[in-house]
């Protein structure tokens, strides 16, 4: 191997440009050591605010999730109490049937009996009809109207028209439009849904 010989004057160029080569090191380092703490300081600070939002919107996600739970047993609730059949016609006979036993329970006779034209389906439910007549006593229409709003499946009046048949004898002629609802739509909306 053989060794390189420098002269002093090479030798002092070298240390000169070492040097050089420091100093100019330690000011572009400074440089980019202030900028990064400049950056640094910024991205701190977003990262704190982050931090912040994110702890909020934590904080506030049970009681979302709390809310949305009560929500989806009030309507589980509800939804026990719909019709139980798969489609309007049979929901309908259901209707018809429920409707016959509770005037029967009154001992109330119906003279006719029909379904109404069933409303516009209008979101996930539908609503089926049903329009009796019927005669009876003043009391057993209020005994008849108290069962069928606490009936399961929950039913609505929809039409009531009670005529007079007399004072004396205090019986009335009804024509009553009752209205029960089944769910139309099945799938995602009713999917993980509890019910009591």
């Amino acid at each position: 191997m053989t060794r390189l010989i420098l002269a002093q004057r090479d030798r002092r160029a070298l240390k000169a440009l070492g040097i050089a080569l420091g100093l100019a090191g330690l000011w572009l380092g400074q440089e980019t050591l202030r900028a990064s703490l400049g950056r640094s300081a910024e991205s701190l600070e977003s990262l704190e605010q982050r931090y912040l939002l994110a702890r909020q919107e934590l904080a506030r996600r049970p009681a979302e999730a709390d809310h949305a739970a009560k929500l989806g047993r009030a309507i589980g609730a509800v939804e026990s109490r719909m019709l139980r059949s798969a489609t309007p016609a049979l929901a309908q006979a259901e209707l018809r049937s429920l409707a016959r036993d509770l005037l029967r329970a009154e001992g109330i006779e119906s003279s006719r009996s029909e379904f109404g034209a069933a409303p516009p389906q209008d979101g996930p439910y539908q609503a089926v009809t049903l329009e009796l007549e019927f005669r009876c006593g003043i009391g057993q229409l209020v005994d008849f109207l108290a069962a069928a709003a606490n009936a399961r499946p929950m039913l609505a009046t929809r039409t009531c028209e009670i005529t007079s048949l007399g004072p004396a004898a205090g019986q009335v002629q009804v024509r009553l439009g009752l209205e029960g609802y089944l769910r139309a739509e099945t799938g995602a909306a009713t999917a993980g849904r509890e019910t009591p």
